[in-house]
C-alpha cells in the first residue's frame, strides 16, 4: 500500500473499528488515489506451511503486485517476512498508529469480506459472509450439521475434531 495521492489520512483507522460501509467508502477512495498490492494464500499453502508462513507468502505476493516499489515496508506486527529485499520495519499495533498500515488493513478487510461473500454463495448454510474469521457458534454448528467443505483447514483444531468425530 502506497498512499500516493490520498490526503484524507484522518479517515484511516484500524479496520476493525470502522463500519463495513465506511471501510468500503475508504477502499474506493484508496483505489483511485493509492497504489495497492493484493496477495492471497491458498488453503493448501496454509495447511502446508502454517498460518504465519502463509501470511508472509501473501505479503510477498502483495508486494510483487505493486506498480511501484517502496523504499521502506511498514509491517503490522512484530515480525518481517523472511527474504524480503526491501528495507522493512515491523510495528506492533501498526494498524492503530500508521496511516499506511491502517489503509492496508482496510483494503485487506474489504477484499477478504468480498471473498467471503463469494464463498457464502458457493457454500450456503455456513453464514460465511458474516464470519469475521473467528470460530463462532453458528458456524461450528453448521459444520457439524452440513459437514466440512474444501475451504476449511483440516489442521484447524475444531475442524480436525469434527473430522475425527465423523470417523
Amino acid at each position: 500500500m502506497i498512499l500516493k495521492n490520498y490526503s484524507n489520512t484522518n479517515n484511516l483507522k484500524d479496520s476493525k473499528i470502522l463500519s463495513s460501509k465506511k471501510r468500503i467508502e475508504i477502499f474506493e477512495q484508496l483505489k483511485k488515489k493509492s497504489i495497492i498490492g493484493i496477495g492471497f494464500s491458498s488453503i493448501e499453502e496454509i495447511e502446508k506451511y502454517n498460518i504465519l508462513q502463509a501470511t508472509f507468502l501473501s505479503m510477498k505476493r502483495a508486494i510483487n503486485t505493486l506498480k511501484e516499489i517502496p523504499d521502506l515496508l511498514l509491517i503490522d506486527g512484530n515480525m518481517v517476512p523472511p527474504k524480503i529485499k526491501i528495507k522493512s520495519l515491523p510495528i506492533i499495533k501498526g494498524d492503530k498508529l500508521i496511516s499506511e498500515i491502517s489503509a492496508a488493513s482496510i483494503v485487506a478487510k474489504v477484499v477478504r469480506d468480498a471473498h467471503m461473500e463469494i464463498l457464502d454463495s458457493k457454500y450456503p448454510g455456513y453464514n460465511l459472509k458474516n464470519n469475521a474469521g473467528y470460530g463462532v457458534r453458528s458456524h461450528l454448528h453448521a459444520l457439524k450439521k452440513l459437514g466440512v467443505t474444501p475451504i476449511h483447514r483440516r489442521t484447524f483444531k475444531p475442524i480436525h475434531n469434527i473430522l475425527c468425530e465423523e470417523n
